[in-house]
């Protein structure tokens, strides 16, 4: 049972489709902080959640575009 659970698991975090939409996720939520707080000008925890998921986004693009290309062929 619980060799199931891991395996799903590292099915899951290992899906580029899964990674990208995290890494959007964290995008999309740290920028909607960052725009609500345009009138101050600080920097907090909400920038570096953006770059992290920029960069999470970014990194797991070209395996989802290889995937893509694979399931085409």
């Amino acid at each position: 049972m619980s060799l199931k659970i891991f395996s799903f698991l590292r099915t899951l975090t290992n899906s580029p489709t899964v990674n990208v939409l995290i890494g959007l996720i964290i995008l999309a939520t740290s920028l909607a902080e960052i725009i609500s707080s345009v009138d101050r000008i600080s920097i907090g925890a909400h920038h570096g959640a953006a770059i992290f998921g920029l960069f999470h986004t970014l990194k797991s693009l070209p395996e989802l575009v290889e995937g893509i290309k694979k399931f085409e062929e």
